[in-house]
């Protein structure tokens, strides 16, 4: 499962610490979390994991390995600090099954598809200065972009805007997101992510949940209007399914609204008197 973002108005987390109570009552073997489960872009890291802590208790009750995505990249460097006694298992990518399945968050396939001018260094250091950027809405803080062009060189505008794009557009309304998918079903997947032609590819990041013979999206816990049910893939021995549990009332009932995503809100100019 993946894309439950904790920290974003139109999460339902709800339904997310209800789907928890059932896993801790089935003990599944394993829990890979895909990605973006935190929403660190939108909320300080510190008071996300606080407002969240039921949620957190239960998950560190189950056997998790977390893969993680672009708004919670901080968790890949957080789990290195404490190696020999790591509260689970934190990867970029993982295989499964005999190295059947293949499951990763899917923002590199974002990158892939219509960031080429960015390219992967860039977004992963512009996800990970997101990860701090604390309180979101207004623009993205000149500071971020400092950051990345450390990492990465100078930026461009066309490359600046595509980073500025992802972070105030959502996913679930970013039409390049649909590009993902054509490819992500392709045979051209493997040269990106060094794919076997029977590997089944199971990743989130769109927000768009589907599965056919060899590719699976886990889809998002994010409410849109109308939305009754949230996705997840079950494996079971080489069998792949993708599983419903349904929203929350509490989330049905919430007025949904679309905010702003960035790092700082603008300076409001003050008047001058006449």
């Amino acid at each position: 499962m993946s894309d439950v973002h904790l920290g974003y108005d139109r999460s339902d987390a709800w339904a997310f610490e209800r789907f928890l109570d059932t896993l801790l009552a089935q003990r599944p073997d394993k829990l890979v979390l895909l990605g973006d489960i935190f929403d660190f872009w939108r909320r300080s890291d510190a008071d996300l994991l606080t407002e969240n802590q039921r949620i957190v208790e239960k998950l560190l009750q189950l056997p998790i390995v977390y893969v993680n995505g672009n708004h919670d990249y901080s968790m890949l460097k957080l789990s290195t600090r404490f190696p020999e006694q790591p509260g689970f298992k934190v990867v970029t990518s993982l295989r499964l099954q005999n190295q059947r399945f293949v499951l990763i968050h899917g923002y590199d396939l974002e990158v892939f598809t219509s960031m080429e001018t960015v390219g992967l260094d860039a977004y992963e250091a512009f996800s990970e200065a997101m990860c701090h950027a604390g309180q979101t809405g207004g623009t993205v803080a000149s500071w971020i972009w400092a950051f990345v062009e450390l990492v990465k060189g100078k930026l461009d505008a066309a490359g600046r805007d595509l980073l500025a794009k992802v972070a105030n557009e959502p996913a679930e309304i970013r039409q390049t997101l649909q590009k993902i998918d054509t490819f992500a079903k392709s045979t051209v997947r493997a040269i990106p992510l060094g794919l076997q032609p029977d590997d089944v590819l199971i990743f989130g990041h769109t927000h768009r949940p589907f599965k056919d013979d060899r590719t699976a999206n886990t889809g998002s816990w994010v409410m849109e209007p109308g939305k009754k049910e949230h996705t997840f893939i079950e494996i079971t021995d080489n069998v792949f399914d993708l599983k419903t549990f349904p929203v929350s009332q509490e989330a049905a009932n919430a007025s949904l609204k679309y905010k702003p995503l960035a790092a700082y809100p603008r300076r409001k100019r003050s008047k001058k008197k006449p």
